[in-house]
């Protein structure tokens, strides 16, 4: 489904912007990568095959391993102990440093002469779950983030099973990471069954998806949408955004992948945003980028939203 989400200025639209939709009643997807929405899928092999138990790990663990956080203390430190834990070196992680993506707390940093190291990196949570996997499988962690690497091919192996289609069309993502091209319907579809069947994948699947549900913020950061919306939703909803305006969503009847046709955020969470309201998840609530179309900057009711297919 293509949905517009217009922006209207007085009685005009001002903006369009244009978002694919794929729901479990859709007759078909579309082909898109994932991105860091991909995230809970890939630790599916690592959950699965008892890493949580075996490294007695807790939900905290699990959720910053789907992030893609701001860098903020509450990540670091976590990761910093994970680190410290098992005795993984901070520079075994191939994800290069980056500034936070938390503005005042890159601010903070600047101010005092500190330096963003790898692990300020927003996809460090995702590396340090890798190296982990590799000392569960038996793997070296040399190289642990090619395609052609061990786990890497022990992750599509697994997921091509879930997916019932062999993996085979795969890009490099932001961090250096693989990443599959993917129908969304078979996505949204295998998404739904991994959260409703039975077995070791779905078990591990609701352990993941609990796991960022209970720490929202965790999985992205103050003030980010997809850890506000799954604040706001009170548990009942799991949200994932993915560069190029991507996000994953699923509640207990519903999952759902969104994919803004300009890469734009502002569409997508937009939609997100109508929803999550349209289906009760959040009531009473305007997000930042609902507030930054709908008022001018003396508050004042300048325009409008409107959502059509």
């Amino acid at each position: 489904m293509l949905y517009k989400v217009n922006i209207y200025r007085d009685s005009n639209i001002e903006s369009q912007h244009s978002v694919l939709v794929t729901d479990l009643d859709s007759e078909k997807g579309f082909n898109l990568y994932l991105r860091s929405s991909f995230k809970p899928f890939q630790l599916l092999p690592f959950v699965a095959n008892g890493g949580i138990e075996e490294f007695g790990l807790d939900d905290s663990a699990l959720a910053i391993f789907t992030s893609s956080h701001s860098g903020e203390e509450q990540h670091t430190d976590l990761l910093m102990s994970i680190l410290k834990k098992f005795n993984i070196d901070e520079e075994l992680l191939f994800c290069k440093p980056h500034w936070p993506l938390n503005a005042a707390y890159s601010s903070e940093m600047a101010a005092i002469g500190n330096q963003p190291s790898r692990i300020h990196n927003n996809c460090s949570g995702k590396h340090i779950s890798m190296l982990l996997m590799c000392k569960l499988f038996g793997f070296s962690t040399d190289m642990y983030f090619d395609k052609n690497h061990k786990l890497q091919k022990l992750i599509f192996e697994y997921l091509s099973n879930i997916f019932h289609i062999k993996i085979d069309d795969i890009g490099i993502d932001g961090c250096s990471t693989p990443i599959p091209f993917l129908n969304s319907k078979i996505i949204v579809d295998s998404a739904n069954q991994l959260s409703k069947g039975h077995g070791d994948n779905s078990l591990a699947w609701n352990k993941i998806i609990h796991a960022m549900k209970k720490n929202p913020y965790l999985v992205a950061g103050t003030g980010r949408f997809d850890s506000i919306l799954m604040d706001k939703a009170d548990g009942n909803l799991m949200a994932k955004v993915g560069a190029e305006g991507v996000i994953l969503l699923q509640s207990d009847e519903k999952t759902i992948i969104m994919k803004a046709l300009d890469g734009g955020r502002r569409g997508v969470e937009l939609l997100a945003s109508h929803f999550s309201k349209e289906n009760n998840f959040i009531t009473d609530y305007e997000f930042e980028i609902e507030k930054e179309v709908i008022y001018n900057k003396q508050n004042e009711l300048v325009g409008h939203i409107e959502i059509t297919k």
